[in-house]
């Protein structure tokens, strides 16, 4: 487990090289850092984690024999999302194997993150040190569904929340729910992007974080 420790002790030399005093530093910073996460996400075996050793790989090849229009038949509860299973479909048209499908994974998950980065934070080793060193990375390793969902709005949506163009970033969530149910909750940055941030209402943000919390498993069903 120590090759996880690599990248996040080369970015944490960022702090030592003035990364942020130029683009061309921060372009290359990012290209190291990520270029090394995305070898160990690309590279990993396929028994690597919880979800993705129980339930994508076993299951990964079987969408190659079903038609189009039954690909949501793999599965004995048939619960995963629609968008999930084509996608799936789609890269066995190419090969069955599982490392091909944890190659292709991986590089939607993790690139997005850093464009992310690098068009969004002024100090780029401070994100990508958080991005790593709080598990964002290696907590979205494992779940594929919920990865993809998140690097979809990650790499769309916020970009049209920016914009102010809200249609298009409630098409992006839909997207991303296509892929995972609960990107759903993505519609709560729109909430937040009218609100004034001061005391009163991250006191209300954080009352409302905590609700959720602890009721998610009942509220997510029911939006659905």
């Amino acid at each position: 487990m120590i090759i996880y420790a690599v990248p996040f002790i080369i970015s944490l030399f960022g702090y030592f090289l003035n990364i942020n005093e130029s683009q061309k530093k921060k372009i290359i910073y990012l290209f190291t850092v990520f270029t090394c996460l995305l070898l160990i996400a690309t590279l990993k075996a396929p028994s690597v984690g919880t979800d993705m050793r129980t339930f994508y790989i076993p299951y990964y090849p079987q969408f190659a024999n079903v038609s189009w229009d039954n690909v949501q038949h793999v599965t004995n509860s048939e619960h995963w999302e629609l968008g999930y299973c084509l996608y799936c479909k789609f890269l066995c048209q190419f090969s069955t194997e599982p490392q091909f499908f944890i190659f292709v994974t991986s590089i939607i998950t993790v690139v997005p993150f850093a464009l992310f980065i690098y068009k969004n934070s002024e100090d780029v080793v401070f994100a990508t040190v958080y991005y790593i060193g709080f598990h964002i990375y290696t907590m979205l390793l494992s779940p594929a569904r919920q990865a993809i969902a998140v690097a979809i709005i990650v790499a769309f949506g916020y970009e049209q929340l920016k914009r102010k163009n809200y249609i298009k970033y409630c098409i992006v969530v839909y997207i991303a729910y296509l892929f995972h149910s609960s990107a759903i909750c993505a519609v709560i940055l729109l909430v937040c992007d009218f609100l004034k941030f001061n005391k009163k209402s991250v006191g209300w943000l954080t009352l409302g974080v905590a609700f959720f919390d602890v009721s998610y498993s009942t509220i997510i069903p029911y939006l659905v």
